[in-house]
């Protein structure tokens, strides 16, 4: 079961950086934002990757919200692309 385990964290983790490469369509600031990760408290760190509830709570929940926000940016912004500068 450990083995699983593992392959669910590495796999959710996997994904989370595809997500957040996608949304920000930067491989810098994705990496750099995964790597805020392991600037965050020991404890919350110990709770939050060491616990299996913890993960499955915290980490493995982030996936649809972020798949949701990466959907709506490749089907409703790419679409329609917003002219910021020059709006007429």
């Amino acid at each position: 079961m450990q083995f699983f385990l593992h392959l669910l964290y590495a796999g959710t983790l996997t994904i989370l950086s595809y997500l957040s490469t996608k949304l920000t369509r930067s491989t810098w600031l994705s990496m750099i934002i995964m790597m805020g990760l392991l600037w965050l408290p020991k404890i919350i760190v110990a709770q939050t990757f060491g616990w299996n509830a913890g993960f499955i709570n915290y980490v493995f929940a982030l996936v649809f919200p972020l798949w949701l926000l990466t959907l709506a940016d490749t089907e409703i912004i790419d679409k329609n692309p917003i002219n910021i500068l020059f709006p007429f």
